[in-house]
């Protein structure tokens, strides 16, 4: 998985009918097969940057992903044996996140939200995790999280307007 370039996270934003809009799409699309008649760019965008989780996922998927994502020598995540906490590194910060039990959702939802916010304060000087609003599309089973450089975001925002620009994605341990 890569990062989005700044003309395709600011096409997020522009005309989805103009053609610079459809060409970016068209060029995301030959990346999967089956994006290839998706007509919503928004979508195309999520499924080719998004990282994907379920609702029953913990944070410590959640982190392994993103550790993947990013790249294990950007941000380490060291799983324990039994699968109930990590250890991550990113730069001089460190930090464990656990695992809850899964057998009360609200807590669970609840930990989930507070360990995102901690991860996004351990990386916001580069980074920023926003969430997909799902709201855009129905309800889904399926978190998308969108993880940028924080630079890109501030560009899009001050370029944009933060309203316009936060209508898709909801942020994380903002103020």
């Amino acid at each position: 998985m890569s990062m989005p370039s700044k003309e395709q996270f600011f096409s997020l934003f522009d005309n989805p009918q103009s053609e610079s809009v459809r060409k970016i799409q068209s060029e995301l699309s030959e990346r999967r097969s089956d994006l290839v008649y998706e007509k919503d760019y928004f979508r195309v965008f999520c499924e080719v940057f998004c990282l994907n989780m379920d609702w029953k996922e913990s944070i410590l998927d959640f982190l392994e992903c993103l550790s993947e994502h990013l790249g294990t020598d950007i941000l380490q995540v060291t799983i324990d044996d039994d699968n109930e906490s990590a250890e991550v590194h990113y730069r001089s910060n460190y930090s464990i996140f656990t695992s809850p039990e899964l057998d009360d959702f609200d807590d669970t939802a609840e930990t989930f939200v507070a360990d995102i916010a901690k991860l996004q304060a351990m990386l916001e000087q580069d980074y920023i995790i926003l969430m997909v609003n799902a709201h855009k599309y129905g309800v889904s089973d399926t978190l998308q999280f969108l993880v940028i450089p924080a630079e890109l975001w501030q560009q899009a925002e001050s370029h944009y307007g933060t309203q316009h620009v936060s209508a898709n994605f909801l942020t994380y341990g903002s103020a």
